[in-house]
């Protein structure tokens, strides 16, 4: 049973986080023409491949701020919620 609560918990965590995420409304400038959100999405998927979480998890995040509607970085961050454990209970 506290398995099951801590998975719960676990779960309510990773959406209240992306909720949280997306709610935050981008918010930052790009630097340059080469500084967009696919371009940290990209970098971002290296870096998870790689198996660099901390630094996946930045560029999937600064890829949110650039434009929050941008989906593929909700796909990277639950990519990396996934590899460091958070999350499983879904995927059951």
């Amino acid at each position: 049973m506290r398995i099951r609560a801590r998975n719960l918990l676990t779960g309510l965590t990773t959406v209240l986080l992306l909720a949280t995420l997306a709610a935050c409304g981008g918010g930052l400038e790009q630097q340059s023409v080469l500084d967009t959100p696919e371009a940290h999405y990209r970098a971002g998927m290296t870096r998870l491949e790689q198996g660099n979480l901390r630094e996946a998890r930045a560029e999937f995040e600064y890829a949110l701020g650039l434009d929050d509607d941008y989906a593929p970085g909700y796909e990277g961050l639950g990519l990396v919620l996934l590899e460091e454990g958070n999350g499983r209970e879904g995927t059951a």
